[in-house]
């Protein structure tokens, strides 16, 4: 995928194999042994400490959040990266969690309606950003755990979908 960052532009791929993250960034390698923390959460490990990276997109960007500094990444092309291979520990349950701590601006869907992969769920703001977070697997909304208006911290499940 081609990203551009302050004007610069970068083509990008990943590639998951266990917990094996490998990179390609404008044609250099780079490998991270990594352990996923939560949907939009994972620890990358960096020197031999394990760093927390926050990522999030919407239908322009993508947002990632690391060792207190925030990137915002203009996607060229109309395409998503599919977070779904980090995530894939459990296909079963998608539990949606705030990329940055923020508030609840908006909740797209109600507790039992069925969702499809790639729906948007939740519309939370971080950091003067609106940030809608997305379903990755079709199923039914089994828990909404906050109201919008409501604070929320990265740590914290603010939706659950369920395969059915």
């Amino acid at each position: 995928m081609e990203l551009i960052l302050n004007k610069e532009k970068y083509n990008v791929e990943i590639k998951i194999n266990d917990n094996l993250l490998k990179s390609i960034i404008n044609e250099k390698n780079f490998e991270f042994t990594f352990r996923r923390i939560s949907e939009n959460q994972i620890s990358l490990l960096i020197d031999g400490k394990y760093q927390n990276v926050y990522f999030a997109q919407d239908d322009n960007h993508i947002f990632i959040a690391y060792d207190g500094d925030n990137f915002i990444f203009d996607k060229v092309k109309d395409e998503d990266y599919n977070f779904e291979e980090i995530n894939s520990n459990n296909e079963n349950i998608n539990k949606l969690m705030p990329p940055m701590p923020g508030s609840v601006v908006k909740i797209l869907v109600d507790k039992g309606q069925k969702v499809s992969e790639g729906e948007g769920i939740i519309i939370i703001e971080a950091m003067k950003m609106e940030i809608t977070l997305y379903s990755s697997i079709d199923g039914v909304v089994t828990e909404i755990n906050v109201k919008a208006g409501e604070q929320v911290d990265i740590n914290q499940v603010l939706v659950v979908i369920s395969k059915e």
